[in-house]
């Protein structure tokens, strides 16, 4: 792993743990992580925050590098999730049928 792959994981990890223990007070709603050079790992924390029920509406992940199985743990977690109303993977090499799985 690159010292970049490392400290981008490591900012990120930083990011939800921020949002997760300020969620009472946190007034994030939307979260734009277009061109990030994301990959598998990189979303899992992620897929965590959605999981549990976390007041975000919109999570825009276009234009990264998610494959099939983050899409679809990211689909099983907005099953869970009240509140996620807009996830955007476009321009990620995810299989056609998840996509609109994840659409609907």
């Amino acid at each position: 792993m690159s010292e970049n792959s490392d400290i981008r994981k490591d900012c990120i990890q930083f990011l939800v743990n921020a949002i997760l223990l300020n969620r009472s007070e946190s007034k994030l709603i939307e979260l734009e992580l277009a061109k990030c050079s994301l990959g598998e790992q990189d979303v899992q924390p992620f897929i965590k925050l959605i999981g549990s029920n976390y007041k975000l509406r919109c999570l825009n992940l276009k234009d990264n590098d998610v494959r099939d199985c983050a899409a679809a743990e990211l689909l099983g977690a907005l099953m869970a999730n009240k509140y996620v109303t807009k996830l955007n993977l476009d321009l990620n090499p995810i299989r056609h049928q998840i996509k609109q799985d994840i659409m609907v």
